[in-house]
């Protein structure tokens, strides 16, 4: 499982090299750009992270602000055995001392060589349990079978499951965020069904489906009489959960006065129905999700602050499934396997056509990967083939670089560039896959360098957000 440490800079130049450059070191980073950001961040999980990353010289010009050393301070008033790494660009005995008098447990210097950064974060991180490191991809497999009931074997996907084992004896609201398409409400589902109320109802609705009125008498129901058009009384789905769950399914999208009746749902257990004087007590547990930054949204005033702290209690995030590629082939086998059962023929995949889907970056996730392998599955005649999906994620057959050259016509310098690149970034991700994810072990399956693959693949990464981006901005 990954570890996690906090960056905070003023920079954002430098707030994204660190990102990419612990990416590469499988450690996660999360960033903030002032001193008083990364306390609130620290603040709120103040035991997610295992080390701290931390600017000297963050005040303004204008003397406003916060440096490293006070910053310092008040993380380790939070939490006083947080290891912090202080960096600055000018390196004296006094701001040595400075640094090392507020708490940090060491001082680098900006600019010197980056593997030395990493090399002493991760000294600095806890030792990973060997046994749970070890965890073989069968094990995970069945680990995300039996508490999800879903598909896959990477890591990401094993540590929310553990996050649920350990959130089922509790019976607080979860908020779960991810990416639309990544399962948030397979996820939901799980939650429900390893907490004490599993033999109740799980009821769901998308918040973002309905407008303001109908999807307060769907969450709460009215009574009849209540407004044009409420011939009958009608029972919300808060009250069908009784007992239960409900899940509140894009939950940043639903209205801030409806909000407000959400939160005292949650605060009081009792719900009011349109047109009713007098609440009712319901027994109910709430899991909620969204694609959106529900932070960002609190800050800037689109969602409720009050809701959001009671809401993050408990929280799950899922990685989208470009984050998590080992995921992918057990996902296709899967699908496939549906398709079999469905119609009683065997369409066996090719292992350049598996190769193409890991290679993909599945903007749309598990939902978007569904529907391109049950298309391709409809469309190939005995066996699956890249030119089956060829329309949806890649080139068609036409604009193959083997299908110009087999017409005599001239490649163009683009197409070249990036036919080299995807296969650079297959036999990248080979060598991770054979090697367990050991990036010692797959440079020397490759040949190379070890700190020459963590170069191009981060190249190789940067090339390919460029791309999504110049996509996105095209439609």
């Amino acid at each position: 499982m990954k570890q996690s440490i906090l960056a905070i800079d003023n920079d954002p130049l430098v707030l994204m090299s660190i990102k990419m450059l612990f990416d590469d070191a499988d450690i996660e980073v999360e960033t903030a750009a002032s001193g008083e950001i990364g306390v609130a961040l620290f603040r709120e999980q103040p035991n997610r992270f295992s080390a701290v990353l931390l600017d000297f010289e963050m005040k303004n010009k204008d003397g406003s602000g916060m440096d490293g050393d006070e910053v310092a301070v008040l993380l380790k008033k939070i939490q006083p055995e947080v290891r912090i790494v202080m960096v600055s660009g000018v390196e004296d005995q006094e701001i040595v001392n400075k640094c090392l008098a507020a708490g940090a447990e060491k001082f680098i210097r900006k600019g010197l060589d980056p593997s030395n950064l990493i090399a002493v974060v991760i000294s600095m991180l806890p030792k990973v349990d060997e046994e749970t490191d070890a965890r073989n991809d069968l094990e995970r497999q069945q680990r995300i079978r039996c508490t999800l009931k879903m598909v896959g074997s990477s890591r990401e996907l094993c540590q929310v499951a553990d996050m649920i084992s350990k959130f089922a004896a509790f019976d607080e609201p979860v908020l779960i965020l991810g990416e639309s398409g990544v399962g948030k409400e397979g996820i939901a589902k799980a939650v429900h069904e390893n907490s004490s109320r599993k033999h109740k109802k799980f009821v769901a609705i998308n918040c973002a489906a309905f407008g303001k009125d109908l999807l307060e008498s769907e969450l709460f129901g009215h009574e009849r009489g209540a407004f044009t058009g409420a011939m009958n009384k009608k029972i919300g789905l808060f009250e069908h959960a009784d007992g239960g769950t409900i899940f509140l399914d894009e939950i940043g999208d639903m209205p801030l006065d409806l909000q407000v009746k959400i939160l005292r749902a949650l605060q009081e257990k009792t719900i009011q129905p349109v047109g009713s004087l007098s609440p009712r007590k319901i027994d109910f547990r709430v899991v909620a999700a969204t694609h959106r930054n529900l932070r960002e949204a609190a800050e800037h005033g689109t969602f409720r602050q009050d809701l959001y702290y009671r809401l993050k209690y408990l929280t799950i995030e899922v990685a989208p499934l470009r984050e998590r590629p080992e995921d992918i082939e057990p996902l296709v086998r899967y699908f496939i396997n549906q398709m079999e059962e469905k119609t009683g023929l065997k369409k066996p995949i090719s292992d350049s056509a598996l190769r193409k889907l890991k290679s993909h970056s599945w903007p749309g996730n598990v939902r978007d990967l569904e529907a391109v392998v049950k298309k391709a599955f409809v469309m190939s005649d005995v066996r699956i083939t890249p030119q089956a999906f060829a329309e949806d994620i890649g080139d068609s057959s036409g604009n193959d670089i083997e299908a110009i050259l087999a017409r005599g016509e001239i490649i163009k310098h683009e197409d070249f560039v990036r036919r080299v690149e995807e296969q650079e970034r297959i036999l990248l991700q080979r060598a991770m896959d054979l090697t367990d994810n050991k990036k010692g072990a797959a440079a020397a399956l490759l040949g190379m360098n070890h700190n020459t693959m963590n170069y191009r693949r981060l190249v190789l990464r940067m090339e390919e957000g460029k791309q999504v981006a110049s996509k996105a901005v095209a439609k």
